[in-house]
């Protein structure tokens, strides 16, 4: 596989969603690719859209 078409995943069972969602939007990176977006999979019972996007918003801020 090319780098360029290699997907990284993570896995952040027993954090905080916040912490999760601070990791991609902070540490998520590519040695070889430059990433223009930062795609958001959660898998839940139950769609919860706006607040995945409420709580990712919230976590990139810095204190």
């Amino acid at each position: 596989m090319p780098d360029d078409k290699f997907v990284m995943t993570t896995w952040h069972a027993d954090e905080p969603i916040s912490e999760a969602l601070w990791f991609a939007g902070n540490c998520a990176s590519h040695p070889d690719v430059e990433l223009k977006q930062t795609v958001l999979l959660h898998i839940a019972d139950e769609a919860k859209r706006d607040e995945m996007f409420a709580i990712y918003a919230a976590s990139q801020i810095e204190d």
